[in-house]
C-alpha cells in the first residue's frame, strides 16, 4: 500500500486545485477528504492555504495611490530641468524650489546654485523668444513691473496670456519703450489696439509707432486707486467715531455728569467732525460704486452716456475735495486726464454693435413677415 506522501507527490496541479476547492467549499470535512484521497490532513491544509492566498491576491483592491506609474532616473540634469519647470511654469521662488528638493528628494541645493542655473538658460530663452512670430497678437497689454526698484517692461497677449516682452531697463521713457516695441514689430507685432495705464513713456511710444491705433486705458489701476481712497476715508470716519465715544466716556466719569465748557465744545466738534467724515466716506463710496458698476463695467450704456456719467462723478469729486484728504483731488485729476482712454473700450463696443444692427434688423423683419409672433417676442425680450 502506497503511503500518503507518495500519493500526494503524484497528484497533478489540476487535481490539487480541485482538492483545494473541496476544502474551501466546506462541503466535506478535512479528515474525510484526506481519507478518501489517501493523503495526509497536513497536505490538504497546505493546498487550502495556497488556494486561499491566490484568491486573496486576486480579489485584493490595490489603492491607485500605491500603484507605481513609472520610474524616473533622477540625475543632476533632471534635477536642473525640474528647477526650471518649478520657476517658469509653477512660478516658484528660489527658496521654495530648495525646500521642495530637500523635503521630497532629500537633495540639498543652495539658492546661489538655483540662481546660476536660471541665468544659464536666459540666452537660450531670449533666442527662442526672438524667433516667435508675433503677428497673431491682436490685443496686447503693456505695463511696467518693478524688481529692486528697477523697471521691467512687460507686454502680454490678452488672448493667450503669452508674455512677448519682459525686459529689465534703466528707464521707462518714450525712447526705451519705443526701442523694445520696434523690436517686437520686427517679429510681426502689429496689434489692432493695446491696453495700458497712464504711464507717459508707454503712451508716447505707442503714439510714435502706431499713431492710427488706439491705446485703451487700463481700468484696473484707476479702480484700485478709487478703492484705496474709499478704505482711507472709511478709516478716518471710524477714527472720528472712536474719538467721539472716548469723549462721551470721559464725560460720564465726571461727578454728577457735570460737563465743563471745554469738554462740551470738544464733544460738539467731535459730533460735527464725525457726521462730516461719515457723509464724505459714504458719498465717495457711492461715486466709486457708480464708477465701477455703471461707467467702467464691460456691459453697460453707450459711450456718450458713460462719458456723461464720468463727468458727473468728476464734478461731484471736485465739490468734495478737502485739504485734509488729498486723495479725492488725486482721483478727480486722474479721471479727468484719463477719461477718454478709460472709455475707449465703450466706443469700440458701440462700433461693433452698430455693425451688427443691420443683420439684427433683417432678422427681426424675416421673423415678423413669417407671422411667428412668439419668436419675435423672444427676440424683443432678449434685446
Amino acid at each position: 500500500m502506497k503511503s500518503s506522501v507518495c500519493v500526494a507527490s503524484g497528484l497533478s496541479s489540476s487535481y490539487r486545485q480541485q482538492l483545494a476547492v473541496k476544502v474551501i467549499s466546506k462541503n466535506e470535512s478535512v479528515s474525510h477528504i484526506a481519507r478518501n484521497e489517501k493523503v495526509s490532513r497536513k497536505f490538504v491544509y497546505q493546498q487550502k492555504n495556497i488556494a486561499q492566498n491566490a484568491l486573496n491576491q486576486a480579489f485584493k483592491k490595490k489603492e491607485k495611490e500605491e500603484e507605481v506609474l513609472y520610474n524616473l532616473p533622477v540625475t543632476k540634469t533632471w534635477i536642473f530641468q525640474l528647477i526650471l519647470g518649478l520657476i517658469f511654469i509653477c512660478r516658484s521662488s528660489y527658496r521654495a524650489v530648495a525646500e521642495l528638493l530637500r523635503d521630497l528628494f532629500d537633495y540639498s541645493i543652495s539658492i546661489g546654485t538655483i540662481h546660476n542655473r536660471v541665468l544659464e538658460v536666459v540666452p537660450v530663452a531670449k533666442k527662442i523668444s526672438k524667433s516667435v512670430d508675433l503677428s497673431s497678437i491682436k490685443v496686447a497689454s503693456l505695463d511696467e513691473i518693478f524688481h529692486s526698484n528697477r523697471p521691467i517692461l512687460t507686454g502680454v497677449d490678452n488672448n493667450s496670456s503669452y508674455c512677448f516682452l519682459l525686459e529689465e531697463a534703466q528707464h521707462r521713457d518714450e525712447d526705451t519703450w519705443g526701442w523694445h516695441l520696434l523690436e517686437a514689430t520686427e517679429q510681426g507685432f502689429d496689434p489692432n489696439y493695446t491696453i495700458a495705464d497712464a504711464g507717459k513713456g508707454i503712451r508716447a511710444a505707442h503714439k510714435a509707432i502706431w499713431s492710427d491705433k488706439v491705446c485703451q486705458g487700463d481700468v484696473w489701476h484707476i479702480l484700485d486707486q478709487a478703492t484705496t481712497l474709499c478704505r482711507s476715508l472709511a478709516k478716518k470716519a471710524q477714527g472720528s467715531t472712536t474719538e467721539r465715544e472716548k469723549l462721551e466716556a470721559k464725560i460720564e466719569k465726571t461727578n454728577l455728569g457735570i460737563i465743563s465748557g471745554s469738554l462740551s465744545n470738544k464733544l460738539t466738534k467731535a459730533h460735527e467732525n464725525e457726521h462730516k467724515l461719515l457723509n464724505l466716506a459714504n458719498d465717495i463710496k457711492i461715486l466709486v460704486y457708480w464708477l465701477r458698476m455703471d461707467i467702467l463695467c464691460l456691459a453697460g450704456a453707450s459711450w456718450s452716456e458713460r462719458m456723461e456719467l464720468m463727468n458727473f462723478v468728476i464734478d461731484e469729486l471736485k465739490i468734495r475735495e478737502t485739504k485734509s484728504h488729498k486723495g479725492i483731488k488725486a482721483l478727480r485729476v486722474a479721471l479727468s486726464n484719463q477719461k477718454d482712454d478709460l472709455l475707449a473700450f465703450a466706443n469700440a463696443i458701440d462700433e461693433k454693435l452698430a455693425a451688427l444692427a443691420p443683420f439684427k434688423t433683417s432678422f427681426i423683419l424675416s421673423i415678423t413677415s413669417s407671422g411667428n409672433v412668439d419668436k419675435f417676442a423672444k427676440v424683443l425680450f432678449l434685446t
